[in-house]
Formats: C-alpha cells, sequence, structure tokens
C-alpha cells in the first residue's frame, strides 16, 4: 500500500498500492467493507503513489509511475471518467490534456 486517504464526509477510506496488483481500493469507513470491485488499471505497468477524494466526495483522484492522472466516480469505479496527462514546458508552464477527449485544460 503506498497512500490512504479518507473522504472529507467521513463516508469512505480509500488506498492505492503498487506492484503487484496496482489498484485503488474504496471502503466504507461504518462496515469497513469494499464499495465496489477495486479500481485495476489498464496499463498494468502503472503503480499507483498517491490518491485522493474530490472536495464533494463524489469522486476519487489517482496518479502514479506514469505521470497520469486518473479520475474516477465513487457510484462507478469501474469506469473512469478522465485520464489526464500532465506535462511542463520549457518555462515550466503546466499542461494538462483529458486522455478520453483530448481536451487541454
Amino acid at each position: 500500500m503506498s497512500s490512504v486517504c479518507f473522504s472529507s464526509d467521513d463516508k469512505y477510506i480509500a488506498s492505492g498500492s503498487r506492484y503487484p496488483d496496482n489498484t485503488v481500493r474504496v471502503w466504507e469507513r461504518k462496515t469497513q467493507k469494499e464499495v465496489e470491485n477495486p479500481i485495476i488499471l489498464l496499463n498494468t505497468e502503472e503503480e499507483i503513489y498517491s490518491c485522493s477524494f474530490s472536495n464533494n466526495n463524489q469522486y476519487i483522484v489517482a496518479g502514479g509511475n506514469s505521470g497520469q492522472i486518473l479520475i474516477y466516480s465513487i457510484e462507478n469505479l469501474n469506469m473512469g471518467i478522465a485520464i489526464v496527462t500532465a506535462h511542463y514546458d520549457l518555462n515550466n508552464n503546466l499542461s494538462v490534456r483529458c486522455k478520453y477527449c483530448g481536451k487541454d485544460f
């Protein structure tokens, strides 16, 4: 396990892990049971270094060694909302692009 986070409403706990399973798992705090199947990344070489809940507790965000940021809805952990990649240019300006739609943020 490489990361643990709590939702701000105290309903959920999430953990991110590295090799060998490279998953993000979410539990209900009161029942201590997993919400759904763990988020298993499509790229098996991606290791999760950090995970966090959004301020409204509707999303979980995870990042790992590929530099991609994965965004999932708590209501449907089996389907990612977005995969964004972040890049710095020579002037240290950050650009973020959605891998699904190609939109820059």
